[in-house]
C-alpha cells in the first residue's frame, strides 16, 4: 500500500512522513522550486512540462509496468526501443531497487519493472500493450 499525502508546510510534511506516508507533497515549496528552476533553467522546465500527460505536444512521459506474461520479458531494452519506434527508456524501477536513470541498452525486461519511457503517444500507447499480459498484440 502506498500513501500519498499533501502537506502545507514543512512542519506537516515531516509529520506525515513519521505517520507512515510514502509521498508527501509540499505544494508551496514546490511551486517555488519550479518558479526558481524556470528562471534558472528554462529548457529543462519545459522538458519537464512533458510529465504532465496530454498537455500540449503529442509527446509524453509515462510509466508503463510489465506485466507477468508480456513478450517485453526477457528482451534487452535497446530491442524494446528498436521494436518501437519513437520511444526511449529514460529510467527502470525493480522492486527493491532504486530508480535506473538511463538503464544500459542490455538490460534485460523483467516482470513487474516500470519502464519511464517518453516518445510519441502513439508508440507509447503501443508499448503499454506489449507490456500486458496480451502476449499475442500484432504489429
Amino acid at each position: 500500500l502506498e500513501i500519498h499525502a499533501r502537506g502545507e508546510t514543512e512542519v506537516a510534511v515531516r509529520r506525515l512522513q513519521r505517520a507512515g506516508a510514502n509521498h508527501v507533497t509540499a505544494v508551496y515549496l514546490t511551486a517555488g522550486q519550479r518558479a526558481a528552476a524556470s528562471i534558472l533553467q528554462p529548457t529543462v522546465v519545459d522538458v519537464l512540462e512533458i510529465s504532465r500527460p496530454r498537455q500540449g505536444a503529442p509527446v509524453d512521459l509515462e510509466e508503463i509496468r510489465v506485466a507477468a506474461g508480456s513478450r517485453l520479458i526477457g528482451c534487452g531494452l535497446a530491442a524494446v526501443e528498436a521494436d518501437v519506434p519513437g520511444v526511449r527508456v529514460v529510467a527502470l524501477k525493480r522492486a527493491g531497487e532504486s530508480v535506473r536513470v538511463v538503464p544500459e541498452p542490455g538490460t534485460a525486461v523483467g516482470t513487474d519493472d516500470h519502464l519511464v519511457v517518453i516518445g510519441d503517444r502513439g508508440p507509447l500507447q503501443r508499448l503499454a500493450e506489449l507490456a500486458s499480459a496480451k502476449a499475442d498484440v500484432a504489429r
